[in-house]
Order: C-alpha cells, then structure tokens, then sequence
C-alpha cells in the first residue's frame, strides 16, 4: 500500500496501486486482471479501510480502472466481489475505462447483495471523485 499523491504514479506501469488518501481509499487498476492481482489489492484496501475505521471514518472507495480487458477474467471478478465479504464500505465511485460487460457484471451483483451499497461508475474522474466525497455518514440509531 502506497501512501502518496495519486498524480505521482506512473500511468504506464501495468500495475494495482492503492493509496490510502486522509478521507478515501483510492485504487487504481491498471491492465489486466486475473484473480491474484485482484486478491492482492482486496488485501492491501482492507488494510486501508481498517486505518480509516479506526480513525471513526467511513469507508469510501474510489476506483480508477484503466487498460482493463473488454472481458472480464471471472477469477478477477469474483475476487473483486469478495471484497464485499470482507469489509462493509459506505461508498464507492467506479471511474474510468470499463466495458459494457464490466458494468453489468458489477449492477448484477451488488443488487444482489443483501446490504445496500452506495455504487456508482462515473465517466469523468474529477465528478466521481467529488461525488465519493460528498457522502454523508448517516446518524447510527
């Protein structure tokens, strides 16, 4: 895991990178993915996301998907929806070059996770990012 600026990657390397930001989790995928580079990143966002809870704040997630196959490795996909099993997120922002496939594959599954989720695939970055951000952490009753 990567504390760093994003814009300080190298957007040629054909690599996951995730950056534990003060207020997010950003993850950057970038080429091909198969199921141990998606576990790999899974590991590395929980370890993220347990910082950010201890810290009393909400787990948001922004996704930056670049160079990715038009269809999805199964292995991959199915280890990027272990994730869900994993830690509860409030909020992620998908961003990014994802195929027509992709997006179904990912609406099909967290509809048909028990817990909602606040998910959103958002063409342009800067509004994907400022939409994660402007989630509100709801009063616990």
């Amino acid at each position: 895991m990567r504390n760093m600026h994003p814009n300080s990657l190298d957007q040629t390397d054909d690599a996951n990178h995730i950056i534990l930001n003060d207020d997010y989790i950003e993850a950057r995928w970038n080429g091909p993915q198969n199921a141990a580079i998606v576990h790999q990143s899974n590991l590395e966002a929980i370890h993220a996301a347990e910082v950010l809870r201890s810290k009393n704040k909400p787990i948001l997630v922004y996704l930056y998907i670049s160079n990715m196959q038009s269809i999805p490795d199964m292995g991959a996909y199915n280890e990027a929806i272990n994730i869900f099993n994993a830690i509860k997120i409030d909020r992620i922002a998908i961003t990014g070059n994802i195929s027509s496939i992709a997006k179904t594959l990912i609406e099909s599954s967290v509809s048909s996770l028990e817990h909602e989720y606040e998910i959103s695939y958002i063409e342009d970055p800067k509004v994907a990012l400022e939409w994660l951000l402007a989630y509100k952490k709801q009063p616990q009753t």
